[in-house]
């Protein structure tokens, strides 16, 4: 029987996971539950759910651009350099491998989240 472990690389079940912040953002209770929700929501092509999660003051309006870069990956793996929440705030360091076009690569990123209205956003990424 196949086990289906969460894309984010927690070795917990998808459903147990990931998928269940999918269903409800509020459940992510630090920054790094939400960012891996979101890279499991990229690696699922779930694009309703990365923009859903995105902090309204920073949200792109347009969203085909996302669905078209993410259409054109296969998400590998993460790796988690760095996590901290203070208060209100949190910051997420990670490197996401991925394919596109044949080529192996990675996006590298140090997100910046917000804790509001009940629930954790992401805002923007620190470069």
């Amino acid at each position: 029987m196949k086990i289906n472990l969460c894309p984010c690389g927690s070795n917990l079940k998808t459903k147990d996971c990931c998928a269940a912040i999918h269903l409800s953002a509020k459940l992510a209770r630090h920054p790094e539950q939400l960012m891996r929700a979101r890279y499991t929501a990229h690696a699922t092509k779930n694009v309703a759910f990365i923009l859903a999660s995105w902090h309204p003051s920073t949200r792109p309006e347009d969203s085909a651009a996302i669905q078209q870069w993410n259409d054109e990956c296969t998400w590998l793996a993460l790796n988690v350099a760095q996590s901290r929440k203070l208060g209100s705030k949190g910051l997420v360091e990670f490197v996401a491998l991925y394919r596109q076009g044949g080529q192996l690569k990675q996006h590298h990123e140090v997100a910046n989240f917000k804790f509001e209205k009940g629930q954790w956003w992401y805002v923007d990424r620190t470069d």
